[in-house]
C-alpha cells in the first residue's frame, strides 16, 4: 500500500500527539504544548480535509465531511481531556455518541452496498474509528 503525503502527515501528527501526551505525564517541559499543537493540527486536518487521505468513491464524499467533523470533535475532546481543561467530559460524551451513531450507519451501509471501492473506504475509516473510539472511551472512563 502506497502512502500519500496526506497519510504521512496524518500519521506524524497523530504520533506527535500521543508522544507529547505521554511525555507530558512524565513532566518533561513543553510536552503539553507539543501535544496540544499536534492535536489541533490533526483536528484541522480532519475538519478541513475530511478523509481525502483515503481514496473515497464519489458516493462517500458527503460522508467524508461528516466523518471528518466527528473525528475532529473527538480529537478536540481528547485535547481538552489530556490538558485537564474544563468541558472535556462534554466534548468526549458528544464525540462518543456521534462516533457510535456513525458506526451504526456505516455498518448498515456496508451490508446494503456491495461495492469494492466502498468496502476499501470503509476499512480505512474503521481503523480510525476503532482507535479514536477506544482512546475516547478510555479517556472518559479515566476521568470518572
Amino acid at each position: 500500500m502506497k502512502l500519500r503525503p496526506i497519510n504521512i502527515i496524518e500519521i506524524i501528527t497523530a504520533l506527535l500527539f500521543i508522544v507529547g501526551h505521554l511525555l507530558k505525564n512524565a513532566h518533561i517541559p513543553y510536552m503539553g504544548l507539543l501535544s496540544a499543537l499536534s492535536g489541533i493540527t490533526l483536528a484541522i486536518l480532519y475538519f478541513n480535509l475530511g478523509f481525502s487521505s483515503l481514496k473515497s468513491p464519489e458516493i462517500a464524499v458527503g460522508n467524508s465531511i461528516v466523518y471528518g467533523f466527528s473525528f475532529g470533535t473527538a480529537v478536540i475532546g481528547l485535547i481538552f481531556s489530556f490538558q485537564k481543561w474544563p468541558f472535556s467530559k462534554f466534548y468526549l460524551i458528544v464525540s462518543i455518541i456521534v462516533l457510535l451513531l456513525l458506526a451504526l450507519i456505516r455498518v448498515i451501509a456496508v451490508y446494503l452496498l456491495k461495492n469494492d471501492k466502498i468496502l476499501k473506504y470503509n476499512k480505512g475509516i474503521a481503523i480510525r474509528y476503532l482507535l479514536l473510539l477506544v482512546i475516547t472511551v478510555g479517556s472518559l472512563a479515566f476521568m470518572l
